[in-house]
């Protein structure tokens, strides 16, 4: 056959958009307005993202006379973030170094390498490596780039089945084989014991990653309990698997140390782990992409070789950019600014969550208990919304 274009290009056919981003080309065709001065039942309502609101003024909550209701208010933006944000732009726009890419000999990453240990795990740790990456995908795949390139035989990995899509996406490019346990309970329970079934079915554990959630779950609304979580660690020590951790909401359900308490739990073990450490929510830079890889090896002096190829990983498959992990590095070197974002900015956003979904929950009735922050302990909760209830909020 000819090696025309058309040729090589023949077997491709048009797949199913991401839902997601459906929804958006949706809304931004809609003919209607956004703005608050339009009357609510002509206004159109993005569900696609959710924003904390500040000085919210709430319309009067009668779904039968007014289907649409409207939250008006300013998005939350944390005061000690804004002014690391402000420091991170002066210093880039007065001294040009500040404009290279960053390098393992960056004093500053250095620092914020330290600094994100001791927010995620109580005090930075000699053992544990630490590098930026740009988001959750790409932390996993450069994870298990690196745990590859000595140990390709990890070829399945076991997560719960907490409808979080974007897992699936990223997983299926790198392992061969995904398995599941039943995350929750019909109580709302984690449910443990199909965890430990799963694991304990494994042929051989050394071939697999176990992949956990810090807590706040995605999109069920259930973590594991501490003694729960005790348990975890424990048949993680009995069978040896590697465990990759990813925490993406700490300080947003329970407060810092509590909504990291697997991850500290795992770090007084022996035990090889990562976690993935987002401040895409909790610094409230959602679109930014702000998030770092924690190895934990047996050394500090494994811990310097582990550094040195991460690096050399790092540089060889993307560009680390600088801005958006300075900003990170102001925050958490700023001993007033560090104050402000864990004893103010975050409890503010804590609250503004739990406010909201206790509302939802009030407006919705006792059927939806289950929403309610004082029951559930996540960012998320999955409603039972019929396809025809999805198809007329589209629509209205």
């Amino acid at each position: 056959m000819e090696n025309t274009a058309e040729n090589f290009y023949e077997p491709y056919e048009n797949i199913p958009p991401n839902a997601i981003q459906e929804a958006q080309n949706a809304f931004m065709q809609d003919d209607r307005s956004a703005e608050a001065d339009v009357a609510p039942e002509e206004r159109k309502h993005s569900l696609a993202q959710g924003f904390l609101l500040l000085n919210v003024e709430t319309n009067q909550l009668d779904l039968d006379q007014n289907p649409i209701n409207r939250k008006t208010g300013r998005i939350l933006e944390m005061k000690s973030v804004r002014k690391a944000q402000d420091l991170a732009r002066e210093a880039e726009r007065t001294n040009p170094d500040k404009r290279k890419y960053i390098g393992p000999g960056d004093k500053e990453l250095k620092a914020v390498e330290e600094a994100t240990q001791e927010v995620i795990f109580g005090e930075s740790d000699p053992r544990i490596v630490t590098v930026p990456v740009a988001g959750m995908a790409a932390g996993f795949r450069e994870a298990m780039k690196l745990v590859h390139a000595k140990h390709p035989d990890i070829n399945q990995v076991v997560k719960g089945t907490n409808g979080y899509g974007g897992y699936n996406g990223v997983l299926k490019g790198i392992f061969e084989e995904l398995l599941s346990y039943r995350h929750s309970t019909e109580d709302h329970e984690f449910d443990f014991d199909s965890f430990e079934q799963k694991l304990r079915e494994l042929k051989d554990p050394a071939k697999a990653m176990l992949l956990m959630q810090a807590d706040a779950y995605n999109y069920i609304g259930v973590n594991p309990t501490s003694e729960q979580k005790k348990k975890i660690v424990e048949l993680i020590e009995e069978l040896g698997i590697l465990t990759l951790v990813d925490s993406a909401y700490q300080g947003l359900v329970n407060g810092m140390n509590q909504d990291v308490e697997l991850a500290q739990m795992l770090r007084k073990t022996n035990l090889p782990f990562i976690v993935y450490d987002s401040y895409s929510k909790k610094a409230q830079l959602y679109g930014k992409r702000i998030g770092f890889l924690h190895f934990s090896t047996g050394s500090a002096e494994q811990a310097q070789i582990l550094r040195g190829n991460l690096y050399a990983q790092l540089r060889n498959n993307y560009l680390t950019g600088t801005d958006n992990f300075r900003i990170i590095y102001h925050l958490l070197s700023n001993p007033e600014l560090r104050k402000v974002w864990k004893n103010e900015d975050i409890p503010i956003a804590r609250n503004i969550l739990f406010e909201t979904k206790n509302e939802v929950s009030e407006l919705l009735g006792s059927e939806y208990d289950f929403v309610n922050a004082q029951t559930t302990q996540g960012m998320f909760n999955g409603l039972p919304i019929s396809y025809a209830g999805v198809d007329w909020m589209k629509e209205k």
